[in-house]
């Protein structure tokens, strides 16, 4: 491992998923697995070049988002299905790729309906 190579990452919240889901990625995945991922670097590079966005010591909590966006603030849904595999936490059982559980439908504090997510067991 090179210490001295710099590998920019990106942290990226992904479309109908939860902020528990981001996830730090390069330029070079972006590009090569996210459709549009070209322009919606290129308008991030402008908006960061006019100083639109904050370093992490110049915002007061030190996150990157508001932490409150990752906790529960109802569940409004729970799916009901009996066809629903209960939950395989074994990596090595044979079902557990298909042992996700229930499914709740999440809204989040501080955040609207409209951006209420489903988030497995």
């Amino acid at each position: 491992v090179d210490l001295d190579k710099f590998e920019e990452r990106f942290l990226v919240k992904w479309d109908q998923l939860s902020f528990l889901h981001v996830s730090w990625e390069t330029q070079r995945d972006l590009e090569e697995f996210c459709d549009g991922a070209k322009v919606r670097l290129k308008t991030f590079f402008r908006k960061a070049e006019g100083g639109l966005l904050y370093e992490q010591d110049e915002r007061l909590d030190g996150d990157y988002f508001d932490p409150s966006w990752v906790t529960v603030d109802r569940i409004l849904e729970i799916s009901e299905d009996e066809d629903v595999p209960e939950i395989v936490m074994d990596p090595k059982d044979p079902n557990f790729e298909e042992g996700t559980g229930r499914q709740f439908y999440i809204k989040w504090v501080n955040k609207g309906y409209d951006e209420s997510t489903y988030e497995f067991e």
